[in-house]
């Protein structure tokens, strides 16, 4: 049952082997939003910008892919969290009442500037 799971998410996301080797190879195992550490098999290779708004050039650019543990990476898809156009990490009301702690290295923003200007701009839900 993996097995054939495995050859289907490979087959329909293809680049997806190539970006978490990337992200394996060259970064710590530490979620970019909450900054906590997670065992290599618990982080999610995520896409700064949802993989279905990028084309097959940004699908495949180490830049807009980055740790994301699953708590965070769901909150940043649903676009209660996102960076805003100062690389400031911002907080809409829906999660203003948990109690969660997230920062970002200016680094991280950096390298990814483009993909988190446009989940801010057309992803994060700012009421």
């Amino acid at each position: 049952m993996l097995l054939r799971f495995t050859k289907k998410f490979l087959h329909t996301r293809p680049e997806q082997y190539k970006l978490r080797k990337f992200l394996l190879d060259n970064s710590d195992p530490i979620c970019i939003f909450c900054q906590k550490e997670f065992p290599k098999y618990v982080l999610e290779c995520a896409h700064i910008k949802p993989r279905i708004l990028s084309s097959q050039k940004e699908r495949h650019d180490f830049n807009n892919i980055n740790w994301m543990c699953r708590n965070c990476h769901k909150i940043y898809d649903f676009g209660h969290i996102s960076i805003d156009l100062d690389g400031e990490l911002v907080k809409n009301n829906e999660i203003t009442n948990f109690d969660l702690d997230f920062h970002i290295k200016k680094n991280e923003y950096l390298k990814s500037k483009d993909y988190f200007t446009f989940h801010y701009n057309n992803i994060f839900k700012n009421n």
